[in-house]
C-alpha cells in the first residue's frame, strides 16, 4: 500500500509504503476511488451479522460489539473506515490485526489489514492531516 501526498502545485510524492493483507482471491475486493469516513484508535469491533454467523459456524459466539483489547477483536489497534462499496455493502476498512504473521497474504474478507504499529502510525498521520484540512481532502484509491 502506498501513501502519497500532493503539493499545491499538483506534484505527487511518495510518503510511505506498507506491506498489507487484502481479500482472499475468492472474494470480490473493493475498487476505485473513495474516501475515509472515520478513523478510530483502540476501536471496538461491530461484526456484521454475516461475520457473526461465520464465527458461530466455527463454534465461536461473538457479541454484537467486541470491545477493544478483547481476544476476539479483529480490528487491532486502529481502524480507518472507507466509503468503498461492493455489491451494495459498505463495511470496508483499513485496520490492524490479531495475526500479524498473515500480513502480505490474501486472506481477509475484504478489508485491508496492517501491522498494529503501522496502522496506528497511519491513523495518527491521517488524523493530524484531517485536523489541518479535512478527511474530504483524502482520496483512497484501491486497485
Amino acid at each position: 500500500m502506498l501513501l502519497k501526498g500532493k503539493y499545491k502545485d499538483g506534484k505527487i510524492i511518495d510518503i510511505k509504503s506498507y506491506v498489507v493483507s487484502t481479500a482472499k482471491t475468492s472474494i470480490k475486493k473493493p475498487q476505485g476511488t473513495g474516501t475515509i469516513t472515520s478513523i478510530s484508535l483502540n476501536p471496538d469491533w461491530n461484526p456484521t451479522s454475516k461475520t457473526i454467523k461465520v464465527f458461530k459456524d466455527r463454534g465461536i459466539n461473538l457479541p454484537s460489539v467486541v470491545p477493544y483489547g478483547d481476544k476476539l477483536n479483529y480490528m487491532g489497534a486502529a481502524k480507518i473506515n472507507l466509503s468503498h462499496r461492493v455489491d451494495g455493502q459498505e463495511v470496508y476498512r483499513i485496520h490492524g490485526t490479531l495475526s500479524e504473521n498473515t500480513i502480505g497474504t490474501n486472506e481477509s474478507a475484504g478489508c485491508i489489514r496492517m501491522k498494529n504499529k503501522e496502522v496506528v502510525e497511519l491513523a495518527s498521520f491521517l488524523n493530524k492531516f484531517s485536523k489541518n484540512k479535512s478527511l474530504n481532502n483524502i482520496s483512497v484509491i484501491l486497485e
